[in-house]
């Protein structure tokens, strides 16, 4: 409230005159529009610093929607894969398998994929690799350890089928 009286008395005082010394120079104006520019150069600075803030941020936003999109594909290629592989479509299956593994890390379901593309080559050795890792993962075990069996008493391998079915009676 002092603060108040202290610059209404003032103003009275310089007859509504506000006088700045600045470096050697005085300036005259009113207050009303001494107070009208600060406003002004403090809504100037404020845009201008929202609008650099905006322009250093703007590769980073265009890099994540980038990385954003091309998940999107990826997962979309995983899907679409996936349902290939149920009607047996090798060269579909194998064209969203290669756009799955571009961006996409190893999950259950791009081994699954994988494993769907190894078993329409025909490549025993890679399903069987991809069949172990899948052991790594709890959903898959189940599958996994189906498969090895399969995989086992196809090649009359015993000793990997007493593992994986003692393997199969430990995990019920």
């Amino acid at each position: 409230m002092a603060t108040v009286s202290s610059f209404a008395m003032w103003i009275g005082q310089h007859n509504g005159k506000l006088i700045i010394e600045w470096f050697g120079w005085e300036v005259f104006t009113t207050p009303s529009f001494f107070i009208i520019l600060l406003i002004t150069i403090i809504f100037v600075l404020y845009i201008s610093i929202k609008f650099i803030i905006r322009m250093i941020k703007t590769p980073f936003i265009i890099k994540k929607k980038m990385i954003d999109a091309r998940l999107k594909k990826s997962e979309n290629a995983l899907y679409n894969g996936i349902i290939a592989s149920s009607y047996g479509n090798k060269s579909e299956v194998n064209k969203n398998l290669i756009l799955a593994k571009k961006y996409l890390k190893k999950t259950p379901l791009l081994l699954l994929l994988d494993l769907q593309n190894s078993i329409l080559k025909k490549n025993t050795k890679n399903s069987f690799l991809i069949l172990s890792n899948m052991l790594s993962y709890p959903d898959l075990k189940p599958l996994a350890i189906k498969g090895l069996i399969t995989y086992a008493n196809k090649n009359n391998d015993v000793e990997l089928f007493s593992n994986m079915l003692d393997s199969s009676l430990d995990k019920k």
